[in-house]
């Protein structure tokens, strides 16, 4: 375990606040079936953002932490009759408009990069048509 310390810290307090007797007692097989999709799901979903976070690294996966937040916002308006506040609609479009301004710079630069790489291609083709055979 990563976190042992605190794995056996939350075991303490379960144990400390809660019954096993009695959890045991209200535990059917569909509330076992819940916590088992529950940890499945958990499971899946850490494994596959490691994945991701190797995949496109370190700043997208900030960029998608912060839209995280914006769609779960946007599924309790829409779903569970939720209200925004309007400072709360304000900081969502700075938000979106950080991660456009992020995106068209990541845009420009591997544009930028390519174009350099290109360059350079075509520089060393030329070099090689001006030596001589020998």
């Amino acid at each position: 375990l990563t976190y042992s310390g605190g794995a056996f810290m939350s075991l303490l307090y379960s144990l400390w606040t809660e019954s096993i007797v009695e959890a045991w007692n209200q535990l059917t097989p569909a509330i076992f079936g819940i916590v088992m999709c529950t940890a499945a799901s958990a499971l899946v979903l850490n494994f596959t953002g490691g994945y991701a976070l190797a995949d496109l690294g370190a700043s997208a996966q900030q960029i998608i932490g912060k839209l995280n937040t914006i769609v779960i916002s946007a599924f309790s308006v829409a779903f569970l009759g939720e209200h925004l506040p309007a400072i709360v609609i304000g900081g969502t479009a700075l938000v979106l408009c950080g991660v456009a301004i992020f995106e068209r710079g990541e845009h420009s630069a591997k544009e930028d990069d390519s174009e350099s790489d290109s360059s350079s291609d075509s520089e060393e083709d030329s070099e090689e048509i001006r030596k001589p055979s020998a």
